[in-house]
């Protein structure tokens, strides 16, 4: 696919376009940004969003960031659940609600991580996340009125992209591996 945006002064083409920059589009716009491929991300907020919809990350995402080289940020800025209190005939009783599990091969990361969606969209945006691809190859359209924030998307025959197709197995659907 193809994109261009227009802006007050240019129309500039890009290889790669992610729609949405909330926690999934930020993701995703880590890997063309680290490959240094030429990528668009544009969101109809004109800002982050300040809430949080979702504190959790499952296990398989932490090891997708993993893969993608935040997850030591994620981490640290992170934390396990707080237990649950709970009232019983013999008092309040604090229990544990994710039992903390041991990593094995096949599942490295087994309990989740605790960290409201606004914290996760900031670390996927800093310096070394999806926010470089928008510095150095690409741009981050926000909001706007229509006539101002105008993208233009072009598919292209899947032959075209063959050389393209999956750079990375995390990112690829596992049966097709594009």
């Amino acid at each position: 696919m193809t994109a261009s945006h227009q802006g007050t002064v240019s129309t500039h083409a890009h290889h790669v376009i992610v729609s949405g920059a909330g926690p999934v589009g930020l993701t995703l716009a880590i890997e063309p940004a680290r490959r240094d491929v030429d990528f668009l991300l544009i969101d109809k907020a004109p800002h982050p969003f300040a809430g949080s919809r979702g504190k959790g990350i499952q296990p398989r995402t932490l090891e997708v960031f993993e893969d993608l080289g935040v997850l030591d940020r994620m981490v640290a800025a992170g934390g396990r659940y707080p237990p649950q209190r709970v009232y019983t005939e013999d008092g309040p009783v604090d229990r544990h609600i994710m039992e903390h599990q041991d990593p094995v091969p096949a599942e490295p990361y087994r309990t989740p991580l605790m960290l409201p969606q606004f914290r996760t969209e900031s670390l996927l945006r800093d310096g070394r996340g999806a926010e470089r691809g928008t510095r150095d190859a690409a741009r981050l359209v926000r909001g706007g009125a229509p006539a101002e924030r105008r993208v233009r998307a072009r598919a292209v025959p899947r032959s075209w992209t063959a050389a393209a197709t999956c750079a990375t197995r995390t990112l690829c659907h596992p049966a097709t591996g594009s």
